[in-house]
């Protein structure tokens, strides 16, 4: 983990007071209270310890915009931000589409007409608005941050860097759903939404607890609860006399690391949950991989998202330089065509595309 001391120093002494940055270079000469000091001194003995300052801050910047994090989630990494780009660039020209479709009436050359109910936007025959799912959410930062991208182009303003700016308002042509195998992070995921999206625009999102996939594939995908954060239906297919959420886009960032690099990440007293880390050791079954390869959980991903995607989708999926080239093997094995690997910051392999 990168040492940066004075950024941290002002960071937490920035949360204790309650101010800027700013604020604080213009005052450097100001004394604090005793008990700013106690709660400083007490902050920087965690920092010691090794837990990040993200954890002490309760808070994380990824994309623009401020997330509240604690150690039931992982704090939200500058090369996930690559997932969000490459998402955010596939997806605007398909909803660019949808968009125009609808301004006339949907009676563009080769398509259907487009009928709008409530919420969602349906194509006769078809799935409805362009509809995404994030699997393995944690603090909703990859979910929120590509539908605050796709909201603020759609309503026609320049991206705007403010982290606690809320994205506003309804939108018909986006639905997205989110799950999650732990109700902690859950729970951090659905703060964040409550933070980050106003009352209408959370219609857009559905948050679900349950293994990967399966809370999309059994029914619950096409019309259930979002248990807090806005409740939408429309976008299912029949399918062998149930209900299946289909989807254009898949994105995930799942527990990727091998199991003996986890035990040493964890060393350094980072606190990050192993149920997010930790690639091999899959909880949901209660078995170890045994290759200690890092792809238990994505070999059970791969062959779901398979099945919950859309003739011509997209499955965008974070990992690891160390398995990156494994998994891209799977998902041809399983079938999904065009595969990319693309290369993060520190130009290590990191983010894999793949189409159905």
């Amino acid at each position: 983990m990168r040492q940066t001391p004075q950024l941290d120093v002002d960071l937490i002494l920035c949360h204790v007071l309650g101010v800027s940055r700013t604020w604080l270079f213009l005052h450097n000469n100001d004394s604090l209270t005793d008990d700013k000091v106690e709660e400083f001194e007490a902050a920087i003995e965690k920092r010691l310890s090794g837990l990040p300052v993200a954890y002490i801050i309760g808070e994380k910047e990824f994309y623009g915009r401020s997330f509240y994090v604690n150690q039931d989630v992982l704090i939200p990494k500058p090369d996930t931000e690559l997932l969000v780009e490459h998402a955010v660039a596939y997806a605007r020209p398909k909803i660019a589409e949808l968009s125009a479709r609808a301004a006339s009436g949907g009676e563009a050359a080769g398509t259907e007409k487009i009928v709008c109910q409530g919420p969602s936007l349906s194509v006769s025959g078809q799935a409805g608005p362009f509809r995404f799912a994030d699997i393995c959410t944690g603090s909703g930062c990859i979910v929120l941050s590509v539908l605050a991208e796709l909201s603020d182009e759609l309503q026609g303003g320049e991206k705007q860097f403010s982290v606690d700016r809320k994205i506003s308002g309804t939108n018909p042509l986006i639905q997205a759903d989110a799950t999650d195998i732990s109700s902690a992070a859950l729970e951090v995921a659905r703060k964040n939404a409550d933070k980050l999206l106003s009352g209408e625009a959370s219609a857009c999102l559905r948050f679900f607890q349950g293994d990967l996939c399966r809370p999309l594939m059994s029914g619950a995908g096409a019309g259930g609860s979002s248990g807090g954060s806005g409740v939408s239906s429309g976008g299912a297919r029949s399918v062998r006399g149930g209900l299946l959420a289909k989807y254009d886009m898949v994105l995930s960032n799942p527990p990727y690391v091998p199991a003996d690099v986890t035990e040493e990440l964890l060393k350094d007293g980072r606190g990050e949950p192993r149920l997010a880390l930790d690639g091999d050791t899959d909880s949901a079954v209660m078995v170890h991989g045994g290759a200690c390869d890092g792809l238990a959980i994505i070999r059970r991903l791969i062959p779901q998202v398979k099945e919950i995607l859309l003739p011509g989708g997209v499955f965008f999926m974070e990992t690891g330089e160390y398995n990156a080239e494994k998994a891209s093997e799977y998902l041809s094995k399983c079938g999904f065509t065009d595969i990319v690997i693309h290369r993060d910051l520190a130009g290590q392999l990191r983010l894999v595309e793949s189409h159905v």
